[in-house]
């Protein structure tokens, strides 16, 4: 009797150790998404030929290198229809195309853009499917000539969609120089 219960006490304790053992469906904390690159298009809307696309590009997110980026040139007072054209995490291989994942989950997304000096205004014209801003296609409007910033800024689960300062987390701010002349 001794030796059954030995055995049966040894079997149970191999069973427990090999059930530990097996593989399990989560392999552990999933890499977050690092945002390389952004793409803007502009097109001015009396001349559809005249389309200027800048790009800001951080291979290593909020790492050692520093970023690239493209300074706008755009005509004094005139109107440009802007559409985010690429979000992409290039730290993979191959890329993420990032941008058609916040489209498809446009309701937990905003695009915000915020002028600093420069005699430009943007106002969203594209909507989540609860008609709440969205911010992936916008209107940029010119004033007189001028020079400045732009920042992007995109913000997951933002508090409100409709305040441009919306608490959320904040996924990219991306600060791209802009002349008007």
């Amino acid at each position: 009797m001794k030796n059954f219960t030995y055995s049966l006490l040894l079997l149970l304790l191999a069973g427990t150790v090999l059930s530990s053992c097996s593989k399990d469906d989560d392999e552990g904390p999933k890499k977050e998404s690092v945002y390389t690159t952004v793409s803007l298009k502009f097109t001015n809307k009396a001349n559809a030929s005249d389309t200027k696309t800048i790009t800001y590009k951080d291979m290593d997110g909020s790492g050692d290198m520093l970023p690239t980026f493209s300074t706008l040139t755009l005509k004094p007072n005139a109107e440009y229809a802007v559409e985010v054209t690429e979000v992409k995490d290039d730290s993979t291989n191959p890329s993420t195309d990032l941008l058609n994942i916040i489209k498809r989950d446009s309701k937990n997304y905003l695009f915000v853009y915020k002028v600093f000096v420069a005699n430009l205004g943007f106002s969203t014209t594209n909507y989540d499917s609860d008609n709440k801003r969205f911010g992936t296609e916008a209107r940029a409007n010119t004033g007189a000539t001028s020079k400045g910033n732009f920042t992007l800024k995109l913000i997951k689960n933002p508090l409100s969609k409709e305040n441009a300062d919306s608490d959320g987390d904040v996924m990219f701010d991306y600060t791209f120089p802009v002349e008007v002349e």
